[in-house]
Parts: structure tokens; C-alpha cells; sequence
């Protein structure tokens, strides 16, 4: 079939035809069978509202399915809670653990393990990092008691938490 459409329109339907010429090879119909072909319904039934259907249509499902086998948590996802610990891993692009509790006078380590540079600074400008290459690290220690929190300069959506006691 050829139309004078035009150049770019000749392509586009070339590609349509072609296109149904495929769902309809994959769908079972034969080769080069018109895109018009009738449907018609198994043995001997007739589609609905067409006369001569005293068949009854059956009931379509309106519910949603039951959610009694999903797990239900009693509060929303929270921040993770301090740990104690003196040393974070930078791994895909997080601080883990994010939060951590030391005593004053504790050395923390943060080891970047990720494949991408990143920093550890101080929101607050009590310590910072240089740029730590993949595989190097960091080491600061509190002194004084309090909540430092920290970023990445870099990526500013990695965060995390050093509670002093």
C-alpha cells in the first residue's frame, strides 16, 4: 500500500504497518491478514449486547486483595539509633553506622571503601577530612562531650552523627 504523504510520512507508516503486520503474525493470524479481521467468540457464543445473548454477564471483581499477609510496623521508619563504636565504614555512598556513641577522649575512624572520593566534615566546623580517595581514611578525636553532626562535601545527602558522652 502506498500513500503520497511524503517522505518522513511514507516512513512512518511503513514502520505502523509493519509493526501491526508483527503483532498480528505473533497473535496467530496469518500472514498479511488485514488489521480489520473479525473476532469472533468460541463456540458458537455471542459477544455481549449484541441480540441474541440471553447469557447473564458475570460479576467483575471490585475488591482489592486482603492485606492480612503484609508485615505492619507500629511506627514510622526512623533515624538509626547511635551505636557505640569508634570506626565508619563510606560504603555506596553512606556512613555506616550513621549514628555513633563514644566517650570524650575517643579517636573515630571513617575508611572510605566506596569507588568514589568523599568527605567527613563537621556541620558545625569542629574537624574535617581532605578529599579521601577510594581506600583511604580519616581519624578525629572528641574531646568534649556533645552531638557533632557531619556530611559529605561532596555529596551532601550522606550524613551522619558522633554522640560524646
Amino acid at each position: 500500500m502506498t500513500f503520497s504523504l511524503g517522505g518522513r510520512c511514507r516512513w512512518r507508516l511503513a514502520v505502523t504497518a509493519a509493526a501491526g503486520a508483527a503483532l498480528l503474525a505473533a497473535c496467530g493470524s496469518p500472514a498479511g491478514a488485514s488489521a480489520s479481521a473479525t473476532i469472533t467468540p468460541a463456540s458458537g457464543a455471542k459477544p455481549a449486547g449484541f441480540p441474541g445473548n440471553t447469557g447473564t454477564p458475570s460479576a467483575l471483581a471490585t475488591a482489592l486483595p486482603g492485606m492480612s499477609g503484609m508485615p505492619v510496623s507500629a511506627a514510622p521508619a526512623t533515624a538509626a539509633a547511635p551505636v557505640p563504636a569508634d570506626a565508619v565504614t563510606i560504603l555506596n555512598f553512606a556512613f555506616g553506622p550513621q549514628a555513633v556513641t563514644v566517650k570524650a577522649g575517643s579517636t573515630v575512624h571513617w575508611m572510605n571503601h566506596d569507588t568514589e572520593a568523599h568527605t567527613v566534615t563537621s556541620n558545625a566546623g569542629a574537624f574535617g577530612s581532605p578529599v579521601l580517595q577510594p581506600g583511604a581514611g580519616y581519624s578525629f578525636t572528641f574531646t568534649k562531650p556533645g552531638t557533632y553532626r557531619y556530611h559529605c562535601t561532596i555529596h551532601p545527602f550522606m550524613t551522619g552523627t558522633v554522640t560524646v558522652s
